[in-house]
């Protein structure tokens, strides 16, 4: 059975009435969900709305481990009604034919709720953290928005990748809380990207569980370095080896952040689906 239910609109706990999704990007995600999913549930989304509610001036992130390109739409249309939604994605979307129906989306739903990231298209689509990215997407935030964001590069499997930086990095620039999301999916296509796996989505509808983590906030980490060290290696500058040291130190500390909601994304899916956490997982439950 497909579920058409929306939560209701909520006030924080302060009697403010809550930003939400632009209408016009909400139905087209909704329509995307109900094109391609015979059914679709949720699970979490009710405990993360009383937290909000606990927490009215927080800022929030969301984030997915990115193995379905279902899984950005499943956001929208689980969250949206209580979350003023930005889309991020690969900038590559804005300039390549091959991703055509991204493109033809992105139109859709106006370019105001979609956001460009760094990405590489050589081969498999992968990310390129550049710093400069999340001064604009911080900005957003502060204005009200609540981007989603891929927790691990896309996924062509149905299978988890090693997580990505970006949304830890985002989450201590912002002090905002990371909710981890995982999709679900059974029967459809594995990872709705190109024109052979979109054909068999529609043919092959899928099961959807839409589950919502608790939200998440990380030990501060000083990421000041990181800008330091960008911008003397964008000007030619010379970075010093303490520089240098200290940069590698900050990294390491954001892949540990990232390695473990990763691993608590992981937790939300079957094993089939863990990829690169599944042994991870297993660890951590023993």
């Amino acid at each position: 059975m497909y579920s058409e239910r929306h939560l209701p609109h909520q006030e924080d706990g302060q009697g403010h009435e809550q930003k939400t999704t632009d209408s016009k990007f909400m139905a087209y995600c909704e329509k995307a969900v109900k094109l391609f999913c015979r059914e679709f549930s949720t699970e979490g989304v009710e405990r993360l709305l009383e937290f909000q509610q606990q927490h009215p001036e927080a800022k929030f992130i969301i984030t997915a481990s990115h193995t379905n390109n279902l899984d950005a739409p499943s956001a929208i249309k689980a969250l949206g009604v209580n979350f003023d939604m930005l889309l991020t994605g690969e900038s590559v979307l804005l300039e390549k034919l091959k991703y055509l129906p991204q493109r033809i989306m992105i139109q859709a739903i106006g370019r105001d709720n979609f956001f460009p990231l760094d990405y590489a298209s050589e081969g498999k689509k992968h990310g390129v953290f550049n710093p400069e990215n999340f001064d604009g997407l911080s900005e957003k935030m502060t204005d009200g928005k609540t981007p989603w964001i891929a927790n691990h590069p896309f996924s062509t499997t149905g299978q988890m990748k090693k997580a990505s930086v970006g949304p830890v990095y985002l989450a201590q620039k912002t002090g905002a809380y990371i909710v981890p999301c995982g999709l679900d999916m059974s029967g459809g296509s594995e990872s709705m990207e190109g024109v052979k796996e979109i054909t068999k989505g529609l043919f092959n509808r899928a099961s959807v569980k839409f589950h919502v983590g608790e939200p998440v906030k990380l030990p501060p980490i000083d990421i000041g370095i990181i800008d330091d060290v960008f911008n003397k290696r964008k000007n030619n500058e010379t970075v010093s080896a303490e520089e240098k040291a200290l940069f590698s130190e900050v990294i390491r500390k954001l892949r540990e952040q990232a390695e473990l909601l990763g691993s608590n994304i992981a937790e939300m899916l079957p094993e089939n689906q863990r990829g690169v956490y599944g042994k991870t997982v297993e660890n951590r439950t023993e």
